[in-house]
């Protein structure tokens, strides 16, 4: 039995050293959402408020003041749009 506990609390030991990992790559994603929603709900808030949302309003400040870049105005756009895709993506 001891042997047995052992074993449980030295995986329950690499699982949660791996919690942040998951985070900084993405990995969450793959948990089944009914086993672990409130690891999800952390992850994605994390994700939203510390990556998506400084990343949408600094490419909105930096599109505002790239005058004379028409040349890269739709790689501009193109991005914009694709952060806001990815946080709708989050907020769903």
């Amino acid at each position: 039995m001891d042997v047995r506990r052992a074993q449980l609390r030295e995986r329950g030991a690499t699982f949660y050293i791996g919690l942040p990992l998951t985070l900084w790559f993405g990995i969450y994603r793959l948990y089944p959402s009914k086993d672990f929603m409130n690891f999800l709900v952390f992850n994605y808030s994390l994700e939203l408020f510390l990556q998506a949302l400084p990343l949408t309003l600094i490419t909105l400040s930096t599109n505002a003041y790239a005058v004379g870049f028409e040349e890269t105005r739709g790689l501009m756009l193109g991005t914009l749009g694709l952060l806001i895709v990815n946080m709708l993506e989050i907020l769903i």
